[in-house]
């Protein structure tokens, strides 16, 4: 049996609210509690368009390239190869060649030894086609991702699609049909996942 896990790349293999943070801070001049940049991350999620200008501030900055791994996924990642899973990266990155290189060599940089491929869709480009195109001859394919929309869209191209639960995501998650998603709590719930 061919077995792949496919990885969403910021938010679950990397750190990107975490970062994010000390970035924001820097291009408004105000230091924000947890609480505030919460509420900045919620509006963001309600309507990115207002956050295009900081957008284009981030991905020039050296933060982009240098988002450090989720707490625990390396490991994680790790143990799925040894457990004979082939496995993949498709990331949302604004496809441009200069950010599609500094986020493939990020995250190469904690997970490339282990990984076939990394695929970068472009910015608000539904992971559809990606998917469809990634799993390809495989028998079990799980998908992990932090964004709800995205795992909707991946019923019936994967055989599991599985929330990595991000409390920024939960107003989405309540809103949409999620039958048949599996919901991780932690990184350490995805390793029930992988058999």
């Amino acid at each position: 049996m061919k077995k792949l896990f496919i990885f969403d790349g910021d938010g679950v293999l990397l750190d990107l609210w975490g970062a994010m943070k000390s970035v924001y801070e820097k291009y408004t001049g105000t230091l924000l509690t947890t609480a505030e940049w919460d509420k900045v991350i919620i509006d963001f999620l309600h309507n990115p368009y207002p956050y295009a200008e900081f957008g284009r501030y981030f991905d020039a900055s050296t933060t982009f390239g240098n988002l450090p791994p989720v707490k625990g996924m390396p490991e994680l990642v790790n143990y799925a190869y040894s457990c004979g899973y082939n496995l993949a990266v498709i990331t949302s990155v604004d496809n441009t060649e200069n950010l599609v290189t500094r986020r493939s060599r990020n995250i190469w940089q904690y997970y490339g030894n282990k990984l076939s491929k990394v695929i970068c869709t472009g910015r608000f480009v539904s992971k559809e086609k990606a998917l469809q195109d990634t799993v390809k001859g495989y028998d079990k394919i799980l998908f992990c991702d932090d964004h709800p929309k995205n795992l909707i869209i991946s019923r019936g191209i994967v055989t599991t699609p599985i929330w990595l639960r991000n409390p920024h995501h939960q107003f989405i998650w309540d809103k949409l049909a999620h039958d048949g998603i599996e919901v991780a709590e932690s990184v350490s719930d995805l390793r029930c996942f992988i058999k």
